[in-house]
């Protein structure tokens, strides 16, 4: 199990993830930019945890590799000492956190 500790490494996850499900499927980076309407560099940035991706962007890669959303993030992130709630990337909207989440909640 993956335990997640700063904002960056569920990043870092993230693209490793999407480059392990795009091996799997067998889909080049540029046919996933493609599909996704990205360019190829951001995707090559998002595997290597560079590139921050919005939700629905996400939502697209997953959809793209035929997957659920939740099959690129990480299966438990660290909670602070002090707060028994993740930390999460203080710049998304209310609806962006609640689905989060959810969606980290489901996975423990």
């Amino acid at each position: 199990m993956l335990t997640v500790t700063l904002t960056a490494e569920i990043y870092k996850h993230i693209g490793k993830r999407l480059r392990e499900l795009r091996r799997e499927k067998q889909v080049t980076q540029a046919r996933l930019a493609e599909i996704v309407a990205l360019n190829r560099t951001s995707i090559t940035n998002i595997e290597k945890g560079r590139q921050k991706l919005l939700v629905h962007t996400l939502f697209d890669l997953a959809q793209a590799l035929g997957v659920h959303p939740s099959d690129l993030l990480p299966e438990k992130a660290t909670y602070s000492q002090d707060s028994t709630q993740p930390r999460l990337p203080r710049d998304l909207s209310r609806d962006e956190t609640k689905w989060l989440k959810a969606i980290i909640k489901g996975k423990e």
